[in-house]
């Protein structure tokens, strides 16, 4: 049984998917440091090189859950104007980005019965 973990950044900012990318970075080489392989399932690229608008990670189902739970949710990148990360996004006064993380799940479908459906005919004019 796995967890799959949703990152995503937002897509409107082109910053935001650059920093997204050194996210996954660091969590995969934290879940490593932690005893456990975490599998990139899924991603959407951004425009730039080296961004990620959207990604799915599965880790195994006996992970940590304490380091999970400091993963899941909003996550603050704080960038300087001497990391690489700065440089290829040519850093501004913005010095801070913020990219989500949530434990994804299947929505069940939910059961429909057309029996609870009621059709009215209505007429109207402009």
């Amino acid at each position: 049984m796995q967890t799959i973990i949703h990152f995503f950044s937002d897509k409107h900012q082109s910053k935001s998917a650059l920093v997204l990318a050194q996210v996954l970075k660091k969590f995969l080489s934290a879940a490593k440091a932690n005893g456990f392989e975490a599998q990139m399932i899924h991603k959407i690229l951004g425009q730039e090189n080296n961004s990620v608008l959207d990604a799915f990670v599965a880790v195994p189902s006996q992970a940590n859950a304490s380091f999970l739970k400091n993963w899941i949710g909003t996550i603050r990148w704080i960038g300087k104007s001497d990391s690489k990360l700065s440089a290829s996004i040519k850093i501004t006064k913005e010095t801070n980005w913020f990219v989500g993380s949530r434990i994804w799940s299947k929505h069940q479908a939910d059961s429909f019965n057309p029996n609870d459906v009621e059709y009215q005919a209505m007429r109207s004019s402009g």
